[in-house]
């Protein structure tokens, strides 16, 4: 597979897009979550690789060719304290005027693409840091899977026309207390992203 170079133009990527079966570029940003320039950031910014599948993929592809997909490399990381978890519930998109609310309960509190040649425990302190402002050494890291975990393609709730897949690694990270009582609000990217804390073993 040839995947799309990160040090890509944005014009570039905009005529390898009018390559790409199902991507509309005259409707792109108003129809999806994200725009053409974030696209461009997150490839120029090694958050992703992108490829347009070709015709001699692998069988579990073949349904996708000449479609583009975007290869995420991440970390999950779940935080326990006080025995209670928190977890991310929804995400809050502005469009013009309009808010748009994509309410959907993780199984995690944060999740942090993994930059080319980064490790994963770096990415989650990294993670951590970015988004909740916590300073975490990398050895408190509690690995919850053994290697990558490669989920289905499926279509990108941001980007209209462009397939997703994960390649993800997951991780614990046990607190002594709660550093805030009712979750966190961070922005990421363009989303406002909510989480909450529940008792473990009583979500709701």
């Amino acid at each position: 597979m040839v995947f799309m170079m990160n040090d890509v133009s944005f014009e570039d990527m905009i005529k390898l897009l009018s390559f790409a079966k199902g991507v509309d570029l005259a409707t792109f940003d108003d129809r999806g979550m994200k725009t053409l320039r974030q696209l461009h950031g997150q490839i120029r910014g090694k958050d992703v690789k992108a490829l347009i599948v070709p015709s001699d993929a692998a069988s579990d592809l073949r349904e996708f060719v000449g479609r583009l997909l975007l290869v995420r490399m991440s970390v999950k990381v779940l935080i326990t304290a006080e025995g209670y978890q928190l977890l991310e519930t929804k995400r809050v998109y502005k469009k013009g005027t309009e808010m748009i609310e994509l309410d959907n309960l993780k199984s995690h509190s944060v999740s942090e693409s993994r930059k080319i040649g980064e490790s994963t425990v770096r990415a989650a302190a990294r993670g951590l840091w970015e988004e909740f402002r916590l300073l975490i050494g990398q050895g408190r890291f509690k690995a919850l899977s053994d290697g990558d975990e490669v989920l289905p393609v499926r279509e990108s709730t941001a980007y209209p026309g462009i397939l997703v897949q994960e390649v993800i690694q997951r991780f614990s990270l046990e607190l002594p207390r709660r550093p805030w009582k009712r979750g966190k609000v961070f922005r990421d990217d363009g989303a406002k992203i909510h989480t909450k804390w529940f008792q473990l073993d009583k979500k709701k």
